[in-house]
């Protein structure tokens, strides 16, 4: 096994953010190996063939039946290849990651990555679960700013720049601090 440099990673940073979450649901779908949850094991985990198949079918399962019931139907439609719990655990776990799966069941864009794995065809439906973009920030006496939303990748990494990071997600919260103020002083930005 050979781990070999790539720019994909750059790439996929021009490319709007629903087609990167698109791409990446895609390419989760195919991977040689189960899931594991020892984030230590993951580089020396061995193809598994079976573990595409495997993907698919607790998608299908969570399309089929509410989310608690999806290791009946899987033992029930596959009586002579059954899933442990511990890796139907693992690939729930991934596929709420990617949004595919929620605590409502499958989302619209699962039920089209079971039709045609295409980024194409993935990224609309992905996009309109993601939220808008929103580049408000509120700024607080205490040197903290708050973002209302996930912020446009423009404004995210001038904020990178010139704060800390002190919690991500659907909204951030940075703190501007003297050594912040200063790095971002360093690499160029002006008072204004």
């Amino acid at each position: 096994r050979q781990l070999l440099p790539t720019t994909s990673f750059q790439d996929a940073g021009t490319l709007p953010r629903e087609q990167r979450w698109a791409a990446l649901v895609v390419a989760w779908l195919s991977l040689p190996q189960t899931p594991s949850s020892d984030p230590a094991a993951v580089l020396s985990l061995r193809p598994d063939p079976a573990a595409e198949t495997q993907r698919r079918q607790v998608l299908r399962a969570a399309v089929a039946v509410a989310p608690q019931h999806t290791l009946e139907w899987l033992a029930w439609s596959r009586p002579r290849h059954p899933i442990a719990a511990t890796e139907l655990a693992a690939v729930l776990s991934e596929a709420r990651m990617l949004g595919l799966v929620t605590v409502a069941g499958a989302s619209a864009a699962t039920q089209q990555l079971l039709v045609a794995a295409d980024p194409v065809a993935l990224a609309p439906l992905i996009g309109s679960a993601l939220p808008a973009l929103s580049p408000d920030l509120i700024l607080q006496a205490d040197l903290t700013a708050t973002a209302l939303g996930p912020l446009p990748r423009a404004v995210e990494r001038r904020l990178a720049g010139l704060a800390e990071t002190e919690s991500s997600g659907a909204g951030a919260v940075v703190r501007f601090t003297p050594e912040s103020v200063r790095r971002a002083i360093g690499e160029g930005e002006t008072a204004q």
